[in-house]
């Protein structure tokens, strides 16, 4: 819904010891108001239909109140363009920040607030708002190429490998785009040499049957234990896992589906459950869990709690599913429907995968 705007005089029926009161602007959208202070302060008199009279500095002053709705306005827009509906929420936060020198940490936490992004996605933003902050606290503006090299530097001897870095440079490209939507940096940072980085391509860990089994045994963080596995069984990513519900749950005949439209590719997938749990055994329930970071964290935890020394994620669970129906000789296409791939080449990019595809192939010819 359109935002409506106002200058106000005086709203609060009280005038200072000079006489004088607060000019505003007031936000009107959907029978709600919130109000900007303009910091312009003039008496009773010198105030006639919106606009300043009366005075030597009046012309420079309505220029001042113009500049300032302005300001408002380009924030609406700018939410317009970025594919969201403003609200006043947007306008708080960035007249806010146009209006001082915010903490990084600050300001990521209050572009969250009101962002539409995946759990997931702010949680993996925020962690990287959290690790900049922990190099040092650094003001929004204060970040420039220097700062990012020193930053890159301290990543590193923190131990974090090249793809987790550029997952970091790659989050605060985004949280940067925001700021220079908002006009609050300039648009040349998102555009640094530091930015252009690509992902190095990584053996995926997938996981035996008798592994996870294991895992099935631990007993510390039973809920992302729990969540893990009822992935692997059925392939679901983390960010589609954490928005099953009950509408997701159909019967029919005497099999029980799940049927979502995946968040990441938009594709429509149907995991038959009762087959899966034949094929590949019991699933369990699926209780909430943390955010991916920390969730990824209580993996490791009790991976070395089963004794399994690979490095797993819970993306993991994604690729140990697709290896173990290939494994049983569960078609490549059948299962790039089930994994909600719109093409085959994506379901082939797992190194598992292929060996197993290849194998089962041959196998069936020499029969």
């Amino acid at each position: 819904m359109k935002i409506k705007y106002r200058f106000i005089h005086n709203r609060k029926k009280s005038l200072n010891a000079m006489g004088e009161a607060l000019v505003q602007i007031e936000a009107y959208q959907d029978g709600k108001k919130c109000y900007f202070s303009t910091g312009i302060y003039i008496k009773p008199s010198e105030w006639r239909q919106c606009e300043v009279v009366n005075r030597h500095d009046a012309m420079m002053l309505n220029g001042m109140l113009a500049e300032q709705l302005m300001k408002l306005q380009r924030i609406e827009v700018e939410a317009w363009r970025s594919g969201m509906e403003p609200t006043l929420q947007h306008l708080r936060n960035g007249y806010r920040w146009k209006s001082e020198s915010p903490k990084f940490i600050d300001f990521v936490k209050d572009m969250l607030s009101t962002s539409n992004h995946a759990q997931s996605t702010k949680c993996n933003l925020l962690s990287t708002a959290r690790a900049l902050h922990s190099f040092r606290p650094l003001s929004l503006h204060e970040i420039d190429e220097p700062v990012l090299a020193d930053f890159e530097r301290y990543l590193h001897t923190r131990g974090n490998n090249p793809n987790t870095i550029a997952k970091h440079f790659h989050h605060l490209r985004s949280i940067l785009g925001e700021a220079v939507r908002l006009h609050l940096v300039d648009s040349g940072i998102v555009t640094l040499k530091c930015f252009r980085r690509h992902m190095e391509k990584r053996e995926h860990a997938t996981l035996s049957k008798e592994e996870m089994e294991r895992m099935a045994k631990v007993t510390i963080f039973p809920h992302v234990r729990d969540a893990f596995l009822f992935c692997c069984h059925t392939g679901l990513r983390y960010s589609d896992y954490t928005r099953l519900g009950k509408e997701h749950f159909c019967k029919k005949g005497d099999v029980l589906w799940i049927e979502l439209r995946m968040q990441k590719t938009k594709q429509k997938v149907s995991l038959p459950i009762t087959p899966l749990t034949q094929l590949l055994g019991d699933m369990g329930p699926h209780p909430p869990i943390p955010c991916n970071t920390q969730t990824n964290k209580q993996l490791r935890r009790i991976a070395e709690e089963a004794g399994i020394k690979k490095r797993i994620t819970f993306h993991t669970a994604r690729h140990t599913f697709a290896t173990q129906l290939l494994s049983k000789g569960v078609p490549i296409t059948t299962v790039q429907a089930l994994l909600g791939h719109s093409s085959v080449r994506t379901t082939q990019m797992y190194a598992e995968v292929k060996l197993c595809t290849i194998l089962n192939d041959l196998q069936r010819v020499l029969r």
